[in-house]
C-alpha cells in the first residue's frame, strides 16, 4: 500500500516533505495551470522516490494542456489521475471510475457511498484491479493520495498513534503534546511556533506524522 502526500507543487509545503524525507509525493496540476508558479519539474521534484499527478479541478481543454505537461515529463511520474481517459497519453491514466468497470481507476470517498459501491469495490481489486483513493483509504485500494497533513491552517492535528493509525484532531490544544514529544524525538521542531499555530510549524508535525504512516503501510 503506497501513500502519496499531496503538496508538491508548493514550494513552502514542498521544503517540508523533502526536509522529513518524504519518498511518495503527488502534484496537483490544476495549481501549475491556474497560478504559473514558477516551477521546473525536474529540479524541484527530483528527490521523491516515485511521484504521481493529479488533474485537481481542471476539465476540458485543460486537461489537453494537462495531457501535453504529462507527455513532455512522462519519465517524473508513474501514474496520473485525470477525470476522464486521456488520449496519446504517455503516463498511465487512472480514470475517476464510480462503477468500478476499469481496470486502474481511481474512486473518491462519496464514490462509496452509492448503494453496493464498497462491495463492488471489494470485488474488482479481488479480480486484479488495481484502485486509488483520493483523500481517504480503505482495504480495498492499492494505494491513495492526501493533503491532510497540509490543513493545520485549518486545525487539523495528524497524529500516528502507537497502534499504527493515523488519527486527525481538530482541537489545536493536543498539537503541543505531539510537537513536544517530537522535540524530544530529535526533531527540529519549534514548540514557540506550534503554541501560536504557526502553520508550517504545524505542517511539520502533520508531516512527521503522516511519514510514519506512510512508512508503516509500504512496509507493513
Amino acid at each position: 500500500m503506497r501513500i502519496y502526500l499531496n503538496g508538491a507543487e508548493y514550494k513552502s509545503y514542498r521544503k517540508i516533505l523533502n526536509d522529513y524525507g518524504v519518498s511518495y509525493a503527488c502534484l496537483n496540476y490544476e495549481y501549475i495551470w491556474s497560478r504559473t508558479p514558477r516551477f521546473n519539474l525536474r529540479e524541484d521534484c527530483n528527490l521523491f522516490e516515485d511521484l504521481i499527478a493529479t488533474s485537481g479541478g481542471l476539465y476540458g481543454y485543460a486537461l489537453d494542456d494537462y495531457r501535453d505537461f504529462l507527455n513532455e515529463n512522462a519519465d517524473m511520474f508513474s501514474f496520473a489521475l485525470a477525470p476522464v481517459e486521456l488520449d496519446d497519453c504517455e503516463v498511465p491514466i487512472y480514470p475517476h471510475d464510480r462503477y468500478a468497470e476499469y481496470y486502474e481507476y481511481y474512486v473518491t470517498y462519496i464514490d462509496t457511498l452509492n448503494p453496493f459501491a464498497k462491495q463492488k469495490y471489494k470485488e474488482s481489486r479481488e479480480h486484479g484491479a488495481k484502485i486509488h483513493g483520493v483523500d481517504f483509504d480503505a482495504p480495498y485500494l492499492c494505494s491513495l493520495n492526501s493533503g491532510t497533513w497540509m490543513r493545520g491552517k485549518a486545525g487539523w492535528i495528524s497524529e500516528f498513534t502507537k497502534d499504527h493509525k493515523l488519527r486527525v484532531h481538530k482541537a489545536t490544544y493536543t498539537v503541543t503534546a505531539f510537537a513536544r514529544d517530537l522535540k524530544e524525538k530529535g526533531y527540529d521542531i519549534d514548540l514557540d511556533k506550534v503554541k501560536r499555530m504557526d502553520w508550517k510549524e504545524i505542517a511539520k508535525v502533520n508531516c512527521v506524522a503522516w511519514k510514519k504512516y506512510q512508512d508503516w503501510r509500504e512496509n507493513g
